[in-house]
């Protein structure tokens, strides 16, 4: 089955002007050459710490000329590790808006009907669906990039500092990839 843009519900008409007016910014050369800057630290992390999975990378809006401290407050890139570690998150106090910087990314939100799973970053740059996704307040969620080693995504976040919660994937009696809905 073929995947497509469209297989990302995350951005819904009332997020659509905030994910553009993001797109606009993050997509400045400056702005990627700081979010590669940091993946390059991510990544040492990593190699220098076999046990860890995960590296979050601050990036200061400010610093990088981001004006809109009431939309985005905090910037993180992340790297991860294939297989990722086995935590699902959420952020209690902020909205993430997830920006796809090495390629194809899924990420899973817990919804009414069970888990979903969106589908973006396959290549289509024409498409706000293809490169970003939005997870809202309060969500259970966790991206993942199939078949990568080392993967990284940008984590634009409502607040700062981030309340984060997580959770072992299998401490919720409703397993992320059996339960998927359409919804």
């Amino acid at each position: 089955m073929a995947i497509s843009a469209a297989d990302n519900r995350s951005i819904t008409p009332d997020v659509r002007p905030v994910v553009a007016e993001l797109d606009q910014f993050v997509t400045r050369a400056e702005v990627v050459a700081a979010f590669r800057r940091a993946k390059g630290e991510g990544e040492i992390r990593l190699s220098q710490g076999p046990d860890l999975a995960v590296a979050a990378v601050p990036v200061d809006p400010v610093k990088i000329g981001w004006t809109r401290p009431a939309v985005i407050a905090s910037i993180r890139v992340v790297v991860m590790r294939n297989p990722g570690n086995a935590l699902i998150e959420r952020h209690s106090n902020a909205i993430q808006y997830v920006f796809a910087l090495d390629g194809a990314m899924e990420t899973y939100v817990e919804s009414k009907g069970g888990w979903r799973l969106d589908c973006y970053g396959r290549g289509d740059t024409a498409d706000l669906e293809d490169r970003w996704h939005v997870v809202p307040r309060g969500l259970w969620h966790m991206s993942d990039a199939p078949g990568r080693r080392y993967w990284a995504c940008v984590g634009l976040h409502s607040a700062s500092p981030v309340n984060d919660e997580y959770k072992p994937i299998y401490s919720d009696p409703t397993p992320i990839v059996p339960s998927m809905s359409t919804d």
